[in-house]
């Protein structure tokens, strides 16, 4: 009966031991997910951090490329307007050169003006 109670010691101490060991086992374990949770968890307030610069830097770009679009198209307005006054005005210029040339074309092609004499009219015409 002493040697079943000695087993039964010994057996009962090996138990213990054990489960010493695997509650140190699962505590180690344990702290290491928890330690695992928070690296995951930094680096997604990390992450997140980031995407919202990242949504910030596009819609900051996003609008100055809105903007430029807008100002390059004032300004190419701008120049339609230039060279649309710049074709008018030269166009009158040589409406008025022309007129003038066909004018002149026309005095020396028809000679002098007619002059009206005893209700004779005499023109010398020069080809």
């Amino acid at each position: 009966m002493q040697a079943t109670l000695r087993r039964l010691e010994t057996g009962h101490i090996e138990l213990m031991e054990k489960f010493v060991q695997l509650d140190n086992n699962t505590q180690a374990n344990f702290h290491r997910l928890e330690t695992s949770f928070n690296r995951l968890e930094t680096s997604h307030i990390a992450l997140g951090g980031k995407v919202a610069q990242l949504e910030e830097n596009t819609r900051v770009g996003f609008h100055r490329l809105e903007t430029s679009h807008i100002e390059l198209g004032g300004k190419v307005a701008q120049i339609e307007e230039y060279t649309r006054a710049n074709f008018h005005r030269i166009e009158g210029k040589m409406d008025q050169r022309f007129s003038e040339a066909n004018s002149e074309i026309y005095r020396q092609v028809t000679g002098p003006t007619p002059t009206y004499s005893n209700c004779f009219i005499t023109s010398s015409v020069a080809f």
